[in-house]
């Protein structure tokens, strides 16, 4: 069983009022590094993701206003 004075020792003094409020982890099945560490891996390619769906969105949103614009200019040139 880990105790506070082991965790503030190994490093995670930031996360000692998480041991307070989450006894379930203080048994030594899941550490406070390898908890917050997947939790914040899931936040990095959450995030990842949403910026590369805002850039196929932008990307795609320009790409139709010049295919758009392209076309106009093709009709144009076709009546003429």
């Amino acid at each position: 069983m880990r105790s506070g004075n082991n965790l503030v020792n190994n490093g995670f003094a930031f996360f000692e009022p998480f041991s307070l409020i989450l006894p379930f982890i203080e048994n030594g099945d899941v550490d406070l590094s390898t908890l917050f560490g997947s939790l914040l891996l899931i936040v990095w390619i959450v995030n990842f993701l949403f910026i590369l769906m805002c850039f196929i969105i932008t990307l795609g949103g320009a790409f139709s206003g010049n295919m758009a614009e392209i076309n106009q200019i093709i009709r144009k040139y076709q009546d003429s």
